[in-house]
Parts: C-alpha cells; structure tokens; sequence
C-alpha cells in the first residue's frame, strides 16, 4: 500500500509501507493532524484517522499498566510474610514469644534485577534499531527527491541526442507540446498586454516563455536527430524511410516560419 502525506514543509513525500509510516510517527515527523492519504485514489485526511498508526499516548498508557505490574509482583516478592501473633490469655504471664521473619531467598531480588538490566538492554537496541530505520527512511526519501531531478536530466539528455523513436519524439515529445505551449502563451500574453498588469504577471510571462523557447530547441533538435537515427536504420534493412524525411521537412518548415515571424516584429 502507498500512503502520501504533506509535511510542515509543505512537501507531498510518499511512503510505500505502513511500518515506515509508523516509524516517522515514531520519530514526530507524522503527528495526528498531518495531513495523509491511503492509496493513489484515497482522499487527504488526517493521521488519528488512520487506524493501523499508533502514536506515543497509546504506548504510554501500554507501558504505565506493564509497570504497575511489575511493581504489583516486586511487592508481593519483597513483602515481609510473617503470620499473624495470637492473642495470649491475661491469666497467663507468658510471654509472647518473637515471630522469626521468613526468609527470603537473596535470589530473588538479584534476579529481578536482572531481568531488569536485561529490559533495559532490549529497550536500548530496540531504540538503536527505530533510529536506524528512521534513518533509513529518511534517507530513502532524499534519495527518491535525487532520482526525480536525475530522471528529468536524462530525459532530456535523451531527447537531446535524439534515442527515442522517431515517433515518440515527433508526435508525442515535438509536435503536442508545441501546440500546448502556444495555447498557454496565448492566453498568458493576453494577460500580460491588459493595463495595469502586476509585475508577477509579467515575470511570469517571460519565465515561461524562455522556458518554452528552450523546450522547443531541444526537442526539434533531438526530432532531427531521432529522424536521422531511423533514416539510417532503414537504409541497412533496405527498407523505405519516408518517414524521417517527412519529419525533417516539417522541422524545417516549423524553423522558417518562427524565424520569418520573428523578423516580421522587428522590421
């Protein structure tokens, strides 16, 4: 099961099992008003909703009825066992003789301090374990945020020096995006030409635009390049490769044309 939650941050983190989830409970990275979801569908609630999670009030009151029982045993284990005196007859001027305390076996103290010694050690490498894991998980979370911007970067690597399918990078990474950028562009530049527009809004618009303007270099040179690598592909299998040449017609036709209307705003 995947559950997601949001931290004071603000970062949306996703967590594939339920005992990393309960670790960071542990470590008061998740607390009961965190926001968190079940599941890729589940809706956001709250972490006290979720009934497999146990926060540290549970494990208090857990730990406070174990230690009134022990002490309940240690008691009964220490008391002093001496049978009730009887009461002796005012005739008789005996005298009432001393109860002898019962002996209790030195074992018993030392051992229970053993058994003492040995909880504290179990408690002490079960918290060097939880440290550990919180460890762990942290440090799988950073390591996912790394392979986020590493996948990004070679995704453009790739696109760069043309190695998807020709048409992957013509129809699915050249032709729809461009077409999307140009409806987003449209509607930003409407916004941007409006009187009295802030000034996010204008840096918004050259952001995106120089952001656009890059996507669009690479991915017409990795189309090019992509066309170039299936061109040569068919030649060796003596097979057509109209395909290619028809890519590389409508890249430099889309080149012209943006040049042409760049040239037309200037003049």
């Amino acid at each position: 099961m995947i559950y997601k939650f949001i931290d004071d941050n603000g970062a949306e983190i996703t967590i594939n099992s339920l005992s990393q989830l309960q670790i960071l409970v542990e470590d008061k990275t998740i607390k009961k008003s965190t926001k968190l979801k079940v599941g890729l569908r589940g809706k956001w609630g709250k972490a006290k909703d979720v009934k497999e999670l146990k926060f540290e009030e549970e494990k208090e009151k857990k730990k406070e009825e174990a230690e009134k029982v022990f002490e309940d045993i240690e008691s009964f284990i220490t008391s002093d066992q001496t049978p009730p005196l009887e009461p002796t007859s005012p005739l008789k001027k005996e005298t009432i003789p001393k109860t002898e305390k019962t002996k209790i076996d030195i074992k018993t103290p030392i051992e229970t301090e053993e058994i003492v010694s040995k909880d504290y050690k179990a408690t002490d490498t079960s918290e060097e374990l939880r440290k550990e894991e919180i460890n762990n998980v942290k440090k799988q979370t950073i390591d996912s945020e790394a392979n986020k911007k590493q996948n990004l970067v070679l995704f453009f690597k790739k696109l760069w020096q043309g190695k998807y399918s020709l048409k992957l990078s013509f129809w699915g990474l050249y032709l729809l995006p461009n077409l999307l950028f140009s409806i987003l562009l449209f509607f930003l530049l409407s916004n941007v030409l409006k009187t009295e527009t802030p000034l996010a809004s204008v840096i918004l618009f050259y952001t995106v635009t120089f952001a656009v303007i890059s996507y669009i270099i690479i991915s017409m040179l990795g189309t090019w390049k992509s066309a170039n690598h299936f061109r040569n592909y068919r030649k060796n299998q003596n097979k057509p490769y109209g395909l290619a040449i028809v890519a590389q017609i409508f890249v430099s036709a889309d080149i012209l044309l943006r040049i042409i209307g760049a040239a037309k705003q200037f003049v």
